[in-house]
């Protein structure tokens, strides 16, 4: 599922829309804590969360995501958009709660669950 199909599936808005908006995503992580999504999250998994800071671009940076989502209405600040624009990451925000999120798009059937390994 590409960004402009989550878009759509997730009636969210886009904040900003980098360069590729063709790259398929097909696993995601939704977490509050970004130690967990640097711990668990696969490389270039596309990343839901209701923290609104810059050290969820920071650690997108880090995993090679290249699109965020942000949950119940949190809306990224100019410098967190700057740094999106700076490192090419999509911002999405959507109404939708993150439990609501992940059960849509779990249930497209297109992206599935980061597999975590103990």
């Amino acid at each position: 599922m590409n960004v402009l199909e989550l878009i759509k599936i997730l009636d969210a808005e886009a904040k900003f829309l980098g360069a590729d908006v063709t790259i398929n995503y097909g696993s995601a992580f939704a977490s509050d804590m970004m130690s967990d999504v640097l711990a668990y999250a696969e490389h270039r998994a596309l990343m839901i969360t209701g923290l609104c800071n810059q050290q969820v671009l920071r650690t997108a940076e880090m995993i090679d995501c290249t699109c965020i989502i942000f949950v119940r209405g949190k809306n990224p600040s100019e410098e967190m958009l700057s740094i999106a624009r700076n490192s090419d990451i999509h911002i999405i925000i959507t109404e939708l709660s993150m439990y609501d999120v992940c059960g849509i798009l779990y249930s497209s059937g297109k992206i599935g669950g980061t597999k975590i390994v103990k």
